[in-house]
């Protein structure tokens, strides 16, 4: 996307966004956001650093890339909060309600950080128990989840409580499975990434004037291949927009109210709508897939880390800090992390990012880095 569509794009989602803020959920208030890629960036705010320009009103401008910037997400940047969206994945004429929806996703992490919303340890993901009876477990829970997306077109308040006790039983199952620890991170990443992608499908909703996309999209999250365990933390994107939009049947003032709590978005609801558990049997069948799809994560796994590791690689040993990488693209097998997507890092005091793949050899968690693989000529030293 050329710089004048940037800067185009970024004013007309500002002008989407503003008057509709508050009708997406309680308190939320607009952030400044930057759209950026390899080539420019544009920022919607009141500050930003001396080398972008003022074009527009709130509207700022820089070419080239800032090192600081990575990826969608949400950052501290000049001592202020602020939404980033990569526009590579946008076309040159993007559908409008849908980039705000996107830009809302981000904004919605400024907003649970203003709050100290509890954050998911994405330390646990690289070696997050599963066992054949835990995935088939969370396969079960899929299939109530998408049954609960259809009862919402339906309205039907009275199925999705029952559907909801099926999944509480399961979780209670699926606890003593992977541990309490493994199963507080399922329910941080539901709050984290659950709620920013209900206030994103509300957006697009709001703004269309139709059901957004994603409702009809979103249980393509909830998988029944070898992504399911490749692809696990997409899961909770699906997992907690599905339980947002089933509690707007069935407490509509429930976002102020759970808001103040601070606990699990599944538990708290529970409780509060009194949903009792209800038993049902495990498939035999989900066994015997979940068995399967274990053994096709674990060759996919080594086989990935095989073939970047029979490169020509370079090797940096020393005062090496992940500074910041996408949790949803890596891999980890014996102690070595793939990051599919790239990540940043400060080496010898020196800040790096890269987009190509690099392998990092770790001891005790993927922060405690012992040496970095990157293919020759990825950094200059």
């Amino acid at each position: 996307m050329n710089l004048e569509t940037k800067i185009a794009v970024a004013e007309a989602v500002w002008d989407c966004i503003l008057p509709h803020i508050p009708n997406i959920w309680h308190e939320f208030k607009p952030f400044p956001f930057i759209l950026h890629d390899k080539e420019s960036q544009v920022g919607v705010g009141e500050n930003f650093p001396k080398r972008f320009s003022l074009v527009r009103k709130n509207i700022w401008a820089a070419k080239g890339r800032d090192e600081n910037i990575y990826g969608n997400t949400s950052i501290m940047y000049h001592n202020q909060l602020m939404a980033a969206w990569r526009t590579d994945s946008w076309s040159e004429n993007p559908d409008l309600s849908k980039a705000a929806a996107n830009v809302v996703h981000e904004m919605f992490h400024c907003h649970q950080k203003t709050l100290s919303f509890p954050y998911a340890n994405e330390m646990l993901l690289p070696d997050y128990p599963h066992n054949p009876r835990s995935v088939s477990l969370v396969l079960a829970e899929n299939r109530l989840l998408i049954e609960i997306v259809e009862m919402l077109k339906e309205n039907n308040a009275e199925k999705i409580r029952g559907l909801l006790g099926k999944i509480r039983a399961i979780r209670k199952e699926q606890e003593k499975e992977v541990g309490f620890e493994s199963m507080q991170y399922d329910k941080m990443s539901e709050i984290n990434e659950g709620t920013a992608t209900y206030a994103e499908i509300r957006t697009e909703s709001i703004l269309s004037g139709k059901p957004s996309q994603d409702i009809i999209n979103i249980t393509s999250l909830l998988k029944r291949d070898v992504s399911l365990l490749t692809k696990y933390r997409y899961r909770s994107y699906a997992v907690g927009a599905v339980l947002c939009l089933a509690y707007d049947i069935l407490m509509p003032n429930w976002q102020s109210k759970w808001q103040s709590s601070k606990e699990s978005i599944f538990d708290w609801t529970a409780a509060e709508l009194d949903i009792k558990p209800i038993e049902s049997d495990i498939c035999e069948d989900d066994l015997i897939l979940a068995d399967n799809l274990l053994s096709e994560f674990r060759a996919e796994k080594e086989k990935k880390i095989s073939e970047f590791m029979a490169q020509e690689l370079e090797i940096f040993e020393k005062d090496i800090q992940l500074q910041g990488f996408n949790p949803m693209a890596i891999i980890t097998f014996n102690n070595h992390c793939l990051h599919i997507s790239g990540c940043s890092l400060n080496i010898n005091g020196k800040s790096f990012s890269t987009e190509h793949p690099c392998v990092m050899e770790y001891g005790n968690n993927i922060f405690d880095i012992k040496r970095i693989y990157v293919p020759l000529g990825t950094f200059k030293k």
